[in-house]
């Protein structure tokens, strides 16, 4: 550097202090002080001298390592993300929504969840199914909640019966339903899950489980329980959420 005191040719310590004369001055760092370092790199001090960091790879984080001693770069796990597998929607009149996934839903799958929002034409239970059977291999349990809370259940059904007894949907009703596809632990898949549906003031809440061993989920099914249709704007969407 070109700048020294007494007069001297000597380099004398200095700390680029601004406030005091022949200090060398500020460092200026908009494009102008250079030093050994390679693009991007990023400096700290370990307590002793500067230490320098490479760049990280591309979506990297900065964060403080383990021992909490000097930084570090990580790449951050991929968050959990829903995605649109398929959607339905009434135009007219329909006897049935059904939903076929763009890809078969396994066990890969976090979870799956079908909304819908649907009417007809008069007051009808909801009915559902997959993979378009109707075997007798459809279990339920919870509650149906309209004022008085009543339990109910039923096995071996060849429909899940999402509301039950005298629930209406001529009004409207809504719903979300979650299904997996889960090992039971001896290496067979089953699906499973629960719903929540709601209509006319009353709260339908049930645990689902299809019997029989099923490794996919390619149909979803809902219809309306009476001989009538669901009216225009009805909808079904069904999403996956990724592991």
């Amino acid at each position: 550097m070109g700048f020294s005191g007494g007069g001297s040719n000597v380099l004398l310590p200095h700390t680029h202090d601004g406030r005091v004369a022949q200090d060398g001055g500020p460092l200026n760092f908009s494009n102008i002080t250079q030093s050994q370092s390679a693009a991007g790199q990023v400096f700290y001090s370990d307590g002793v001298a500067l230490q320098q960091l490479s760049i990280g790879a591309a979506n990297d984080e900065l964060r403080v390592n383990a021992g909490a001693t000097a930084p570090e770069w990580y790449t951050p796990t991929s968050a959990a993300v829903w995605t649109l597998v398929g959607s339905v929607t009434v135009a007219t009149t329909a006897s049935d929504m059904t939903v076929t996934p763009t890809t078969p839903i396994d066990a890969s799958v976090a979870q799956t969840r079908i909304t819908f929002s649907c009417a007809s034409a008069s007051a009808q239970d909801i009915q559902m199914t997959i993979n378009g059977s109707s075997a007798a291999a459809y279990d339920s349990i919870g509650q149906y909640n309209q004022g008085v809370v009543t339990s109910f259940s039923a096995s071996g059904a060849t429909k899940w019966e999402l509301l039950g007894g005298t629930s209406g949907t001529a009004d409207g009703s809504t719903g979300v339903v979650i299904l997996n596809v889960q090992d039971d632990g001896g290496g067979n898949d089953y699906i499973i899950g629960n719903s929540n549906c709601f209509t006319d003031n009353r709260l339908d809440m049930l645990s689902l489980k299809y019997t029989t061993s099923q490794s996919t989920i390619t149909e979803i099914n809902l219809t309306p329980k009476g001989a009538v249709d669901w009216t225009a704007g009805s909808t079904m969407s069904v999403y996956t959420l990724s592991k």
